[in-house]
C-alpha cells in the first residue's frame, strides 16, 4: 500500500513540475487509490498549494473541507475557508466555518466572526464571541473585549479584564495598544485609563511612562509627569529616566540634576542619556568629555552620536576629513539629516586641490546599510565630489 501512496505522490509531483493539465484528482481514481488517498493528509497541502496558483476557489473549497473533516484541529484550513467564504459574500457558510474554528482554538476565527458582528449590528454576539475568546485566554480578544468596554464605560470590567490580560502575559501587547491609542487615535482618556490600572494593579512601570509623557506633552502638568516620572525611575525605566533628564536640561534648567539623570541613563544602556550628556558637554565647550559621550554612543551606533561628532570636527576643530567621515557613519546608520552637511562641506569649504583625497575616502567607506533610499544618497555623494572635480 505504502508503495501505491508513494507512486501518487510522485505522480502529483510530477503533474505539478510539468504544469500538465487535467484536474489533479483524475490521477486519483486512475490509480485506483481514492479512498486511501483522501483520507491522507500527506498529500493534500499538495494539491491545495496546486490550487492555489490557478486561484481555483472551488477545488480549494473541496480540499480544504476535506482537510477539516478529516483533523479539525488543524485550523489554518479552516481559517483558510473562512476567508474565501467571506471573499464571496457567503456569510452563512463563514459564520459556520468561524464557530467550527473557534470550537478549535481559532483566536482568528473569534476576531473575524466578531467584526462580522459588529459590522452586521449585532453588538451582543459581538461581546458574546469576544468573550469566549476572553474565556479561552486569547490575549488580542482579551484586549477587544476591554475595549469593548471602554466603548461601554463600564470601568469595573476595564479593570477586571485589563488585569486578565496582563497576567495572562498581555503586557508587550499593552504597551503596543497604549501607544497606538496615544499617538495614532489620540485616544488619552483610555491611555490614562489603562496606564494607571497597569501601573497600579500589576506594576507595569511602562504605565508610569505613559502617564509621565502624557502630563507632560498634552496636559503641561509637570508635578504630575514628575510623579509618575519618578515612579519610573525608581524602577529603572530608563525612557522615565532619560525624560527627567530633559526635563532638568531644557525645561526646568537645573544642570547638576540633568547629568545626574543622564548618567543613571547611560548606566542602563540608554543611547538617548549618552547623546545628551555629550550635547550638554558640547554645550559648555568641555570637549575632552563631549567626545568621550559621543565616541560611547558611535562605538554603538547610535547615528545621533556620530552625526554630533561630525558637527563637532565641522565647526570646532575644521577638521573636515573627521566631520565627514562620522557624518558617513550617521547615514550609515539611517540618519538622513548628516547628507546634507556633508553637500554643505563639499560645496562651501573643501579645497579643490583636496577633492581627490575626499573622494577617496567616500568610495573607500564601507556603506552597508540596506536602505535604498540611503544608498541612492551616498551614491549621490560621490557623483557631487566627481562632478567638482571635472569642472574644476
Amino acid at each position: 500500500m505504502m508503495d501505491l501512496i508513494s507512486d501518487v505522490e510522485n505522480l502529483l509531483l510530477e503533474q505539478i513540475n510539468h504544469e500538465k493539465d487535467g484536474y489533479l484528482e483524475d490521477i486519483i481514481y486512475n490509480n485506483n487509490l481514492n479512498c486511501e488517498f483522501e483520507k491522507n493528509l500527506n498529500f493534500i497541502p499538495t494539491i491545495i498549494s496546486k490550487y492555489k496558483e490557478q486561484n481555483d476557489t472551488e477545488n480549494l473549497k473541496k480540499y480544504y473541507i476535506m482537510a477539516i473533516d478529516i483533523e479539525p484541529r488543524i485550523t489554518y484550513y479552516i481559517e483558510e475557508l473562512v476567508n474565501i467564504f467571506w471573499n464571496e459574500q457567503n456569510y452563512s457558510q463563514f459564520e459556520q466555518y468561524c464557530w467550527l474554528g473557534i470550537m478549535n482554538n481559532s483566536s482568528s476565527c473569534v476576531l473575524k466572526l466578531s467584526e462580522f458582528y459588529y459590522q452586521s449590528g449585532k453588538l451582543n454576539l459581538m461581546s458574546n464571541c469576544l468573550l469566549i475568546g476572553v474565556r479561552k485566554e486569547f490575549p488580542i480578544c482579551i484586549y477587544k473585549y476591554t475595549h469593548w468596554q471602554y466603548v461601554l464605560k463600564n470601568f469595573s470590567l476595564i479593570e477586571k479584564y485589563l488585569i486578565k490580560a496582563i497576567d495572562i502575559g498581555f503586557e508587550t501587547l499593552f504597551r503596543k495598544v497604549v501607544t497606538y491609542h496615544y499617538f495614532i487615535e489620540k485616544d488619552y482618556e483610555l491611555v490614562k485609563i489603562y496606564s494607571h490600572i497597569a501601573l497600579f494593579k500589576r506594576n507595569v512601570i511602562f504605565g508610569a511612562w505613559m502617564l509621565g509623557y502624557y502630563y507632560l506633552k498634552i496636559e503641561k502638568n509637570y508635578d504630575k509627569m514628575l510623579y509618575y516620572f519618578l515612579i519610573g525611575a525608581e524602577n529603572n525605566c530608563d525612557k522615565c529616566i532619560y525624560t527627567l533628564g530633559c526635563y532638568y536640561h531644557f525645561i526646568n534648567p537645573n544642570y547638576e540634576l540633568a547629568i545626574s539623570y543622564y548618567q543613571m541613563g547611560v548606566e542602563l544602556g540608554c543611547y538617548k542619556s549618552i547623546n545628551n550628556l555629550g550635547y550638554y558637554y558640547f554645550s559648555v565647550e568641555n570637549y575632552p568629555l563631549m567626545k568621550f559621550y559621543f565616541n560611547l554612543g558611535a562605538k554603538h551606533n547610535y547615528p545621533k552620536c556620530y552625526n554630533n561628532l561630525g558637527d563637532y570636527y565641522n565647526s570646532v576643530e575644521n577638521n573636515l576629513f573627521e566631520a565627514i567621515k562620522n557624518y558617513l557613519n550617521a547615514i550609515n546608520n539611517c540618519y538622513v539629516d548628516s547628507y546634507t552637511k556633508i553637500i554643505s562641506i563639499i560645496n562651501n569649504k573643501l579645497d579643490t586641490n583636496d577633492l581627490e583625497n575626499y573622494l577617496r575616502l567616500v568610495e573607500d567607506f564601507e556603506f552597508n546599510c540596506e536602505n535604498n533610499s540611503l544608498k541612492k544618497i551616498f551614491t549621490n555623494i560621490i557623483l557631487i565630489i566627481k562632478n567638482k572635480i571635472v569642472n574644476n
